[in-house]
């Protein structure tokens, strides 16, 4: 039985793309999310591509140097 990887499903990638959208908005490069979190650049791209998947207390941390509420971002996932 073939099983989906958490970073292929619908709903991961819904939660990324309000991140790429939330961290755009606030004008933020991936260098300066990064460094605001202790990072490597190479970390939110990679997140950003979904070849690396974040944990629910990551996705808060990156909505919360975005400046948008973490229920936002889950919002159709509730």
């Amino acid at each position: 039985m073939f099983r989906m990887k958490n970073t292929e499903r619908p709903e991961y990638r819904l939660i990324v793309a309000r991140l790429i959208e939330a961290r755009q908005n606030a004008g933020l490069s991936q260098a300066a999310a990064a460094n605001a979190i202790g990072k490597p650049p190479s970390y939110i791209a990679k997140v950003e591509l979904c070849e690396r998947r974040m944990d629910i207390l990551e996705m808060k941390e990156l909505s919360l140097i975005y400046g948008v509420a973490f229920k936002s971002i889950i919002k159709e996932l509730l």
